[in-house]
């Protein structure tokens, strides 16, 4: 069961009309059930939406639909975590508890709503490896398996010119600070220095002295942030697959795509052992039987 409450109005003279915000409001529900109650909702704010823009200008449609606007998710489902896989199509997975224990799924794609109950998970101990949900052609697989190093470690291993991870006080960001503005940065504690290296701590001090008595709002800072470490991570990745690709290449034979084809360094290294010298050592078994060499000797081989 679910309500739809108008929370406030706010006039848009330059687009002649007024711009509405919603509050749904899930209530006894079960997760098999929202597919069809996003199916309602979809129908009714298709029809708002279509009253709002109808008589706009393609321009003002892309600016009033923000390109660039990540949005939040509140948690309206108590026990279920949502994760956003593409924020161009508000593409997300909701799920209760982890993986490898609870079983149903709800994936939105699009105008699609699905409820999965099975994913291909592979795990070691406590930690998620990779998580496939072949029905919807998606998989999850984590980049710290192929390169485990801190984040502020990127630009200067990828050489990301311009790039630099910013500074957050990630200790501030509670439920309570989440609308947050204050005329100057966070106290000193909130960013942890103590749990800082030596030279790291050095930089972020010197920094800090700089930037202290600049105005702070949580969540322009955490949007930035956000972006910024997304930017990194991304272009960091990129570059590593090139890297790969670029070194496994063989004639007209494309090289090697990590995330595409393994979950962990060892297995792309693996692969790569496999691809490149598995048709020599195969040679070299049949020139040695050939010359009735026994093959049995580490040593001959």
């Amino acid at each position: 069961m679910y309500t739809i409450k108008v929370m406030g109005e706010h006039r848009m003279q330059k687009f002649n009309t007024t711009s509405t915000l919603y509050n749904v409001t899930f209530k006894d529900l079960d997760i098999r059930g929202i597919p069809n109650i996003l199916k309602s909702l979809k129908v009714l704010f298709d029809s708002i939406i279509k009253n709002i823009t109808e008589f706009m200008d393609p321009s003002d449609l892309v600016r009033l639909c923000g390109k660039e606007e990540i949005k939040t998710f509140q948690r309206v489902l108590d026990g279920y975590q949502i994760h956003v896989v593409s924020k161009e199509h508000c593409n997300a997975i909701i799920y209760g508890g982890p993986a490898p224990e609870k079983k149903i799924y709800l994936y939105l794609h699009d105008h699609h709503y699905d409820v999965i109950t099975t994913m291909q998970v592979i795990v070691t101990g406590s930690k998620l490896l990779s998580i496939d949900v072949p029905n919807c052609n998606i998989r999850f697989i984590d980049s710290i398996n192929f390169l485990p190093m801190a984040l502020d470690r990127f630009p200067k291993t990828f050489c990301l010119k311009e790039m630099v991870k910013g500074v957050f006080p990630h200790l501030f960001n509670t439920q309570e600070n989440q609308h947050t503005n204050l005329p100057n940065l966070p106290d000193l504690k909130f960013y942890n220095p103590d749990g800082m290296t030596r030279d790291k701590r050095s930089t972020f001090m010197q920094w800090y002295e700089e930037y202290k008595n600049d105005p702070f709002n949580l969540q322009e800072e955490l949007l930035k942030c956000c972006r910024s470490d997304v930017d990194i991570l991304r272009k960091g990745c990129l570059e590593f697959r090139k890297m790969m690709m670029d070194i496994t290449t063989k004639g007209d034979l494309d090289g090697i795509a990590p995330f595409e084809s393994c979950i962990t360094i060892a297995s792309a290294y693996n692969l790569v052992l496999a691809e490149s010298f598995w048709s020599i050592k195969v040679s070299v078994l049949y020139h040695l039987m050939d010359t009735d060499v026994n093959i049995s000797s580490p040593s001959k081989l």
